[in-house]
């Protein structure tokens, strides 16, 4: 996956959630080592898979049944109203 700015996360989850709990995700997952957060040349933040993003985003492609554990989880939090944008 290509490096990325926080508005491609929001674009790609807004009609899941709202931009602030996409920018809480991404902390999240910059916190626990899955991204990297950089400034790029242009002085913009920019986010990359760092290693241990990268086994886990493998390890989704290769066991996609994983992926329907959380869709299913998705549908048991949807009586939690997040907020969109």
């Amino acid at each position: 996956m290509p490096d990325f700015d926080i508005q491609y996360i929001i674009k790609r989850t807004s009609d899941q959630f709202g931009s602030e709990v996409a920018t809480s995700a991404v902390r999240r997952l910059v916190e626990n080592g899955f991204l990297e957060q950089y400034i790029d040349e242009h002085g913009e933040f920019r986010f990359a898979l760092t290693e241990k993003g990268t086994a886990v985003a493998k390890e989704l492609d290769e066991n996609p049944a994983i992926t329907i554990w959380f869709e299913e989880k998705n549908k048991d939090d949807e009586n939690e109203n997040y907020e969109k944008d």
